[in-house]
């Protein structure tokens, strides 16, 4: 199982019962799990990868817990920008009897790369939109792929 350590953070928030914040820490990750955290001098060596995190500040991924995906594709649309409710669900219904189970795959994968890029690494989607050959699977793969945690 390959393991990666973060060396020389900075601050550590743990956001754990203690709420402790650490200094000059370390984070021993392992298969993509945290396996172990601790100050300078106490760190494992031997890690397959390690990587100088001075100057960070390093906290637990975010969590979206009500995301739609599809909406990425729905983007610039001038005439839907400024619309009240109503006239934006009709356009929005009338644009989506369009898609394809490639664009939700698409739209699911830009999704999740500006989630991941703002430190979100848990997701909800709340995908009522199933039309045309659409599978809810398809966000599986999307999320499985680029590696965010997605229920």
């Amino acid at each position: 199982m390959p393991t990666m350590l973060l060396e020389h953070i900075d601050t550590l928030a743990t956001f754990d019962e203690q709420r402790r914040v650490l200094r000059n820490a370390w984070v021993l990750i392992r298969d993509n799990q945290i396996e172990a955290i601790g100050v300078e001098g106490t760190q494992p060596t031997g890690a397959d990868q390690t990587m100088d995190l001075s100057g960070y500040v390093v906290l637990p991924g975010l969590i979206s817990t009500h995301h739609h995906n599809f909406q990425t594709l729905l983007r610039n649309i001038p005439h839907m920008e400024n619309a009240s409710l109503f006239p934006w669900l009709h356009d929005l219904y009338l644009l989506m009897s369009e898609v394809r189970d490639e664009d939700q795959y698409v739209a699911t994968m830009v999704a999740h790369a500006e989630l991941l890029l703002s430190g979100c690494t848990t997701t909800v989607d709340h995908s009522y939109l199933k039309v045309n050959d659409m599978k809810f699977d398809t966000e599986i793969q999307a999320a499985q792929e680029i590696g965010i945690r997605f229920h």
